[in-house]
Parts: structure tokens; sequence; C-alpha cells
């Protein structure tokens, strides 16, 4: 997992900082963390997501990594930049006469997130399906528009991990009237790695507005630093 913070230095002139730092335990216990380090003044701004369900593993590494920072630098504060978070899931795909194919898989967090809600909670479980307000519930991603995106990315790409079974009953034809699956064909995938776009929404009028606002405001901060 490689998540990027960006930092807010104590003081205006603080150097950009570009840190890394691997955070791996023994194999099975733990996924291997790296966390890159950003000085705000130097980057444009992102929106800030709040509200996501992660993985035990991953906030015990995501606070391990905080703890170590501020220790190493006071009057620091970190901000989790999750929208540029990549993470690296290795996945077992049925192949057919109860043998399974292992794949990797590049991901963002946001699609990590909703891929890991179709894990078996006990061995021998029969197929996971899952409804959009499972996956909201499950995974924390809002607004509904960025949800939406990230089943689109991996069920409408080129590579489709996931397929979608109309509901038995259910009205209309958006995203909510479906059932969600994983798509075990992609175990005749001949690639062993497999990179997955995210899909871009489009911006309205509003959000430019608001990105532009943004970028004032952080070059306001830095005309006033110098």
């Amino acid at each position: 997992v490689v998540v990027v913070v960006v930092v807010a230095a104590a003081t205006a002139a603080a150097a950009a900082v570009a840190a890394a730092a691997t955070a791996a335990s023994s194999p099975g216990s733990a996924p291997e963390f790296r966390a890159v380090v950003l000085t705000a003044g130097f980057w444009p701004s992102y929106p800030r997501v709040d509200g996501l369900h992660f993985p035990m593993a991953m906030l015990q590494q995501m606070e391990r990594y905080k703890k170590f920072y501020l220790a190493q630098y006071n009057g620091r504060r970190l901000n989790w930049s999750h929208t540029l978070t990549t993470c690296t899931v290795r996945g077992a795909f049925s192949g057919g006469g109860g043998k399974s194919v292992r794949k990797e898989l590049s991901l963002s967090l946001f699609q990590t997130l909703v891929l890991l809600q179709f894990n078996p909670t006990t061995a021998g479980d029969s197929v996971v399906t899952k409804t959009m307000k499972e996956l909201k519930e499950g995974t924390g991603i809002s607004p509904d528009a960025n949800l939406l995106a990230t089943v689109k990315s991996l069920g409408m790409g080129k590579i489709k991990v996931l397929l979608r079974k109309r509901r038995e009953g259910a009205e209309g034809t958006g995203a909510d009237a479906f059932d969600f699956r994983i798509n075990e064909a992609l175990a005749k995938h001949k690639q062993f790695r497999l990179k997955l776009n995210a899909v871009q929404l489009k911006e309205t009028n509003e959000d430019v507005t608001k990105t532009n606002e943004r970028v004032m405001k952080d070059r306001q901060y830095v005309i006033d630093a110098t």
C-alpha cells in the first residue's frame, strides 16, 4: 500500500519534504506499507476524504507511521490524501476444477475497499454478492457518485473484476437494481499483474470554481510567506 501524506509544516519557510518509509511485518501478518510525504505549500490542494472504513491492518500501519513521523518532526501536522493512495492486492480466482489462480491487481484505494467487501467471511462460503447499499455501508465511500464511479471502473473497463446481475423484482435501471459479485473468469486472463484505471468524474462548473478558489488561497499563503 502506497499512501500519500500532505504535511503542514510548522513554519511556512520550511523546505519541501520528500520522504518514504516502509513498515513491513512477517508474511501473512500485515500488509506492506509505504508512505510518501509531501509539503502542502509545494503541491496542489486535494479534497479531503473522511469516513472511509479501512481494514484494521491498514489502520494500524497508518497510526504506527503517524507516531513515528511526528516523533521525528515536532510541530507538523499530517493529512492523509486518500485520493492519491494506491494499493497492490493479491487475490485468488477460481479457475474451475477446484483450482484457484492468483492474480496481482494494481488499484486505487477506493477500488481496494470495494473489492475487500467480497472476501468470504468464513472458509467454504459460496459466492459473495453485494448491493450498492451494502458497498456504501461497508466502505464508507461518499458521495454516491464516487462509489458509482469506483464500481464502474471495476466492472465496465477493459478488465472486468466485478460482474452485475439484475436483482429479481428490482425497479429502475440504476446501479441500485443490481447485485455485484467477483468475476471468477479473471483467472483465465493471461497476465499475472493487472492494472485497473479509475473512472474520472466530470467536473461541474461548481467544482471548477471551488478548485480555482483553493488554488488561489494556497498561492496567497505562499506569497504571504515570501
